[in-house]
């Protein structure tokens, strides 16, 4: 679904955050000379909501700076990195307020001395720096030093689990990936410590629990243009953090796509089991490809699992000069959405989230004897049984099932109370055949395609017990939806 289909200006940086409080996040897009607002108006509409006279922003972030309830922003840019109070809490910005100048390459907020306010992270050309926010309300203080260097990428977290917030930066002129410690927790920041010293042009930095176990790991991906070793590609190297207080482990490589580069990587429960998934956003690589096709792709991966990833899961496909993307629950529905920009001359699209779902259905006299260990995920397995053995404690005393799935659902009571809950009429409907599994719990287990594009397809299906005793019998419906 487009937010904006014409964007002809180059698109610098995408952020989401609820600016007019009604529950659904609204989308900043950061253009050459301004950024524009699109607020979520509900069934999938975007509009533009209001525009901020800033140039060339690199980064826009979300954050209540004066403690009033609503969603300021800090906007970091070459002209000087600001914040704006968000005046009526309904995304009508008021004058900026300066935190520092000259302008910063990257930004990110956190509490870093642990008062309970966000504070700002910043890189400029020589230091990266923090800055107090000094009374809650917005007021910032001088640049308090890091670490001599600017860094590409720079994140927040607690890396050694003593409670306070930590950095994590990728140093610009060697790119190196390190962090440095939150001693004590007021903002007082130790040496440098070195974890890895990445391939040339690191793209970005997550921090995640990626292998659930309690700590945060670090991931990086980097754009394989500028890679003149052994290893072009979309690359993404993650890196364990052994013992919960920031020893890392050696890098460990994955290459989901050997002929892309990527343009992003980001953390998000992409599948609502309240465990951090790998979102990547990738184009054709140009060392592949000199004259590359314009189309890119967004796909995810779940962690946790053995050997650290599963196979990827697409979203979209032959995105038009891909060059952001994100994760947001964009419609207010509890899940997390995917956003796309290009690079210019394209449109901002969104995805949303549609979730594998199972549901029971039924009526009448019709056992209970038909359910599914999960929901049709794509590119995963679905597996549902039939009990007949005793459901409900009403053994059927059939030997074997079958089941057949259509587009439409139907209720329709057959002589002797059994209920038809599926539409078997028109016969271009059918979607599900007929297979048959063997009792006494019968099972069936059907590949689903990887194709986004059936997102969202609905499927009825009902089973039937035969052999053994006669008549047959109907069961429950389980109404399926395809999903992630």
């Amino acid at each position: 679904m487009l937010v904006y289909d014409d964007f002809a200006e180059h698109i610098a940086a995408l952020h989401a955050a609820d600016i007019d409080g009604d529950g659904d996040e609204d989308l900043f897009v950061a253009l050459a000379a301004e950024i524009q607002l699109y607020a979520y108006e509900g069934s999938g509409h975007f509009t533009l909501r209001g525009r901020i006279s800033i140039a060339q922003a690199s980064a826009v972030l979300a954050t209540d700076s004066d403690q009033d309830g609503d969603q300021d922003i800090a906007v970091a840019s070459p002209a000087g990195l600001v914040w704006l109070e968000n005046l009526d809490g309904a995304g009508d910005f008021g004058h900026e307020h300066g935190i520092a100048s000259p302008g910063s390459w990257s930004a990110f907020l956190a509490d870093l001395d642990g008062d309970d306010d966000e504070d700002v992270l910043a890189s400029h050309a020589t230091a990266t720096v923090w800055y107090e926010n000094t009374d809650g309300f917005g007021t910032f203080g001088p640049p308090r030093t890091i670490g001599e260097g600017a860094s590409s990428s720079i994140r927040a977290a607690d890396l050694d689990g003593d409670g306070d917030q930590d950095v994590v930066a990728i140093w610009q002129l060697d790119d190196q990936l390190c962090w440095f410690e939150n001693r004590k927790g007021g903002g007082d920041f130790g040496p440098r410590n070195i974890i890895h010293t990445v391939a040339p042009n690191p793209v970005s930095i997550v921090v995640a629990d990626l292998d659930v176990d309690g700590d945060p790991d670090l991931l990086s991906s980097f754009d394989d243009r500028y890679w003149s070793g052994a290893k072009p590609g979309c690359h993404l190297a993650w890196f364990e953090n052994e013992d919960g207080r920031g020893s890392f482990a050696a890098e460990r490589y994955f290459d989901p796509h050997p002929d892309w580069s990527a343009r992003g990587t980001f953390a998000a429960d992409l599948d609502g089991d309240d465990i951090d998934e790998i979102l990547v956003a990738a184009n054709w690589s140009t060392l592949h490809y000199p004259t590359p096709p314009t189309h890119g792709m967004i796909g995810w991966f779940d962690t946790g699992v053995s050997g650290g990833f599963a196979s990827e899961r697409a979203i979209a496909a032959r995105i038009e000069r891909l060059a952001r993307a994100a994760a947001a629950d964009l419609d207010g529905d509890g899940d997390q959405d995917v956003v796309s920009a290009p690079v210019c001359d394209g449109a901002v699209a969104w995805y949303e989230r549609a979730p594998a779902l199972a549901v029971s259905r039924n009526f009448g006299a019709n056992p209970a004897s038909f359910r599914a260990r999960n929901g049709p995920a794509l590119g995963g397995t679905s597996a549902a049984f039939v009990d007949l053995a005793g459901t409900n404690g009403r053994p059927t005393g059939h030997t074997y099932a079958t089941l057949a799935g259509y587009a439409s659902p139907l209720t329709f009571v057959l002589p002797g109370g059994q209920t038809l809950l599926i539409d078997p009429t028109d016969p271009g409907a059918e979607i599900l055949g007929w297979p048959v599994g063997v009792g006494p719990v019968a099972e069936f287990r059907f590949p689903i395609p990887d194709d986004p594009s059936l997102a969202g397809l609905r499927l009825f299906t009902q089973a039937a017990h035969l052999g053994g005793v006669s008549p047959f019998a109907l069961s429950n419906a389980l109404d399926l939806t395809l999903g992630h």
